[in-house]
């Protein structure tokens, strides 16, 4: 019998949130995904791109507007939660409308997380793969709810010391909030993820698959969110490349347009093009100690793989023998959101995958939910 699943996400740019939702989908004997509801600065954006995803894959879980705003909110916290590049996953069209098929968008996503969760006939199964905001939120409106939750499987944290880690550091009250609650949670904590990254190579197909938007969607996915990690990685080295040009120079100001990507992404596909143009034309013309510059940033900058952090939520949930965990009572810093284990029999805490079976059946899986049907 398939279990009562929610989920707190920010889906966006980040390619994780969206391979674990293909995985709930992808399950339906385990999971009868009732709801999807989004977290974290541009909520009604990150829904419609929640959407577009359940829609390739032929789903139609109703997807809710979540917390746009942290509880310990400030304008900086909003800018860290998005990257700018979310657009660019949506047409114009898709950006403003809704589309006639099946799944549809909430307004309040809170108030139907809470009559999912309080209206069910048996516990259900909660997943925050984001900021712990929903969350939070849910507790406050519903104080009982953690007597209608089976498990809460969140990702977050890490357990390396003086490690902040993004969706605690994002709403460190959410956190705190949370880990003091009754919820039975299982955290599993980004350092536990590290010992498999997923080969940008398996969204790479070489052959038309026709019939699969879901082929299509997360190939673009994949290469909108290697493109900005690989222009940060970029920007890392740019300022020593700086160096070498002229301060009146054209390409310079260039460069520095690209490096601010909320300028960059006005017109993503011109900018790139130029991008690319630009550095090319450095390594045929530059002076040799610029060309090796350029040409070390770029070989640093790519991205060859990505690790599947949401993704691994799903994945100890289907295959809890091939995961490894202690009992612990968890609390979150104050300052920075950071993890702190305590002796304790309160909180499930991953240790450890079986990560060569993780990555086996994270490329054979991905690779077979794109196939034609």
């Amino acid at each position: 019998m398939p279990e009562i699943t929610l989920v707190s996400t920010d889906i966006g740019t980040d390619l994780d949130d969206a391979l674990a939702i293909v995985l709930l989908a992808q399950h339906p004997d385990r999971f009868d995904l009732r709801g999807i509801y989004t977290t974290a600065g541009p909520v009604e954006l990150r829904a419609r791109i929640a959407k577009k995803l359940l829609d390739c894959l032929g789903a139609s879980s109703p997807v809710g507007v979540g917390e746009s705003n942290p509880l310990n909110y400030s304008p900086s916290t909003i800018q860290s939660v998005t990257t700018g590049f979310e657009p660019i996953l949506l047409t114009t069209k898709e950006q403003k409308h809704v589309s006639r098929s099946g799944v549809r968008i909430l307004p309040d996503g809170l108030s139907h997380l809470e009559q999912q969760i309080a209206g069910a006939e048996e516990p259900v199964t909660l997943i925050s793969l984001a900021p712990l905001t929903n969350i939070a939120r849910l507790l406050q409106r519903f104080p009982s709810a953690p007597q209608h939750v089976r498990q809460l499987y969140i990702l977050g944290g890490n357990t390396l010391p003086e490690t902040p880690e993004h969706n605690f550091l994002n709403d460190v009250e959410a956190a705190r909030i949370v880990f003091s609650s009754d919820f039975p949670i299982t955290l599993i904590p980004a350092n536990a993820c590290q010992g498999y990254a997923l080969p940008y190579h398996v969204f790479k197909y070489k052959k038309s698959i026709p019939g699969s938007p879901l082929k299509t969607y997360l190939e673009r996915m994949a290469n909108v969110w290697r493109l900005h990690n690989e222009l940060a990685a970029f920007g890392d080295n740019t300022i020593r490349i700086m160096q070498f040009l002229h301060p009146g120079d054209k390409t310079k100001n260039f460069i520095e347009m690209v490096l601010d990507r909320r300028e960059y992404i006005k017109d993503f596909r011109q900018a790139y093009y130029l991008y690319e143009q630009v550095f090319k034309y450095f390594l045929r013309t530059a002076e040799e100690p610029v060309q090796r510059l350029i040409k070390e940033a770029m070989e640093l900058s790519e991205k060859k793989e990505t690790i599947p952090y949401d993704a691994y939520v799903i994945y100890a949930i289907l295959h809890p023998a091939r995961v490894e965990s202690r009992r612990a009572l968890v609390t979150i810093a104050e300052t920075y959101g950071d993890t702190i284990l305590a002796p304790g029999d309160k909180h499930t805490v991953v240790t450890r995958f079986d990560y060569a079976h993780a990555g086996s059946f994270f490329e054979q899986h991905f690779r077979a939910q794109t196939k034609a049907v």
